[in-house]
Parts: C-alpha cells; structure tokens; sequence
C-alpha cells in the first residue's frame, strides 16, 4: 500500500510540473483509460520430491479485456476460474527429466463437474505410466507447454540435491510466552536460498535466508500481516517448514509487480510469466501454542449439555478499550481440533472456530455471553457431519 500511495504522489506531482510547464496543458489522471494489455500464458508450477504429484497452473494474463466477478466464492478445486483467472484449457503439457517424459492430465478432463479447467497434473512416481515421473534431487527438469499446436511456454528447472526429510507427525508443544524455536539444518548443495513459513491464521509468515540456522522467538510479530499480529497464536496447530529452493524459485518470491509499470516479476518462463521452480523440505513439524492459562476471560471451559462435551480452551491475545481478543482451541466430542479467534466486549461473546487454522476457513461461529466462570449461547455451523456442540460451558 505505501507502494501505491508514493506512486501516486509521485505522478500526480510530476502532471501538477507538466501542467505548469505547459501553461495550458491537461493532466487527466481520473478520465484516461488504459489501454488493454498484451495476452500472455501465465504458468505456476513447483517440484518437491516430497510431494505426490506436480499441479501445473495454466492460465491467461488479466489484459483488461474479461471483466471479473470479486464476489464469486474461491473454490480450492477450481483455483482459476473462482479466483478470477482465465484458464488455458486442452493444452498439452509436459514435464521432461531423468530420462522419462510425462504428460500432465487437467482436472477437468477427470471429473464431471467441471471444475479444475487450466489445472494439469503430473504424478511423482517411478511406476510406468504416461502421467508419472520421479522427481529426483540433483536433476534438471524441463516443462513445454503448447495449445492449439502452438509452443506458448517452455523452461527448465534443477532440484537442490538433498534429500526431503521425514516430517514430524506429532505436535510438538510450545510455550509462547516462554520458548524460542531453534531450527537448523544442513546445507543443501544446488539450493540458492532456505525458504522459512510458519503457518498462521492470518497469512504465512514466509522469508528467506542464506543462512542455515533460524531462531523464532515466542512473541515474533507477522509483518507480513494486517495489524502486525503474532507469528504464533495459542489454541492453534502451526504447521512449520524449512526448505531448500532453486534460483527460479527464490527470483520469482521475493519480487513484485508494479501496480503502475506492470513490471518487476523476476520469470524464468520462456513466452510467459510465472515461475516453474524447485522446493526440497529439510524440517517439517507441527508446534502445538499454548500460553499461560492467566485469569478469565482465558481458561478451559467444558461443555455442559453435551455428553461426551466438547471444550474451549480461550487464551487473551490483547485488551483495550473495553474490547478483548482471544485466542484458543475448540475440541468437539469426535475429537476434532479447531483453532479460536474471538472479541469479547462487556459480556458478549463472539467466537470463531476455523478450519485448516485459517481465518478465511470459519466453520463455527459462537455467539452468547460470559458472565462469571460461565459460557452461554448458541453455535452456529457451516456444513454438516458435524456432533452438536454445547450452548453453555462453566469453567475448570
């Protein structure tokens, strides 16, 4: 946003020195329209050797010329069209490397509800098969894609060589008011940087490094965030990686496009835009925040008209103004874990549970009252599938 607000400031006081300069001259900034911009393949696509497959993103760059709908709901199985993008659909594309070639096959052509148009995948197997092919660290890779008969985009990629590691299963606890996470790694030879995401429910906290250790402290603000939020939030499981990436990769990552100029993207996609890269995880782990219990509004409340009950574990985030947000955890008698955000002002209560522990995924939503050790009213829920849940907890 500061971007944005110092370009315009800039080319607003460069038409006030035109206008000047001209003594009659006219600076329309407000009246003239753009015209419409080139059409090129826009393609994104990363090899992980840890992963089972490579989804391969095909689509046209926004020109102007299609009008979109910011309304339309985002659907994972349909990434393109529900995020407002224009597809590539029939193409042909192809992932070449260690010897084999193999042909993606596009969503949309599998099932029959019509989503996953622009959406190719290539599975990574060993085992014969048009669609399958190893990723192996230490090999180059090749991507051509045509449509209509017609190349539109090729490049290449090399995975870092190292082996991915075995990720943690179980979550590991950490006090966020007390501990430091210490990661460290070996280097990975081919790789041009680390990348380093923690999960959080309010946006990735993601960055890169050349470094092969990283402390994260306890109390580390996102400001990659709105609000400058905590990195860690107690109540939620928090997925933590550490990667090992390739030139493509890192370039594409770490630069923007200028919301003015159209350019700054760093692409290595030959005919198009994007990024066709490598991603080797060397630490994956699941940290399980917590904090210190404190005083109400914060401590553990079990479900009092439910049997088995379902629970609340409710942390204070920040309190101010009569207003206090929290954190936490809901555990439903199936033994499901959500993630908690919540307000509480004066008495009233209003509680968030989330799916995937993310902010944009709410799958209940609470409203009642707190008064004393006590919880009362009503949840309503998205979906279903779900055990009732309880409409009054006491605390424990």
């Amino acid at each position: 946003m500061g971007r944005t607000a110092s370009g315009l400031r800039r080319r607003a006081a460069a038409c006030v020195a035109l206008g000047l300069a001209l003594a009659a001259g006219a600076c329309e900034l407000d009246t003239t329209a753009a015209p419409v911009g080139v059409e090129r393949p826009v393609v994104h696509a990363v090899l992980n050797p840890a992963a089972s497959e490579v989804v391969i993103l095909v689509e046209r760059s926004l020109t102007g010329s299609t009008t979109v709908d910011e309304d339309v709901i985002f659907d994972p199985r349909d990434p393109i069209v529900t995020g407002n993008g224009v597809p590539i659909t029939g193409a042909v594309v192809e992932v070449s490397g260690a010897g084999r070639t193999a042909r993606a096959v596009e969503d949309v052509a599998v099932g029959s509800d019509g989503r996953g148009r622009g959406v190719y995948r290539v599975r990574n197997s060993r085992n014969a098969g048009t669609q399958n092919l190893e990723l192996l660290p230490g090999e180059r890779y090749s991507l051509r894609i045509t449509s209509g008969g017609r190349l539109i985009a090729t490049a290449t990629a090399l995975i870092p060589d190292v082996r991915p590691a075995t990720p943690s299963s179980v979550p590991q606890p950490f006090r966020r008011d007390l501990d430091t996470l210490k990661l460290r790694w070996e280097a990975a030879a081919g790789a041009k940087r680390y990348a380093l995401r923690v999960d959080t429910p309010f946006g990735p906290f993601y960055l890169f490094t050349d470094a092969t250790s990283f402390d994260l402290a306890g109390g580390l603000r996102n400001f990659f965030a709105e609000g400058l939020p905590h990195v860690f939030i107690p109540g939620f499981d928090q997925s933590v990686q550490v990667a090992a990436v390739d030139t493509n990769f890192v370039d594409y990552y770490r630069t923007a496009n200028d919301p003015f100029t159209g350019t700054g993207l760093i692409t290595r996609i030959e005919g198009g835009i994007g990024v066709f890269g490598a991603y080797v995880p060397l630490d994956t782990r699941v940290l399980d925040v917590r904090a210190e219990a404190g005083s109400p509004p914060a401590g553990r409340y079990e479900g009092l008209d439910t049997f088995p009950a379902d629970a609340l574990q409710l942390y204070v985030e920040s309190s101010a103004g009569g207003r206090t947000q929290l954190s936490g955890r809901l555990e439903t008698p199936a033994g499901e874990r959500f993630g908690v955000l919540g307000l509480l002002r004066g008495e009233e209560l209003t509680l968030s549970a989330l799916a995937a522990q993310n902010v944009a995924d709410t799958q209940f939503v609470f409203r009642g009252r707190l008064a004393g050790d006590s919880i009362r009213g009503e949840w309503e829920r998205r979906g279903s599938g779900f055990q009732p849940l309880s409409s009054s907890y006491r605390r424990r």
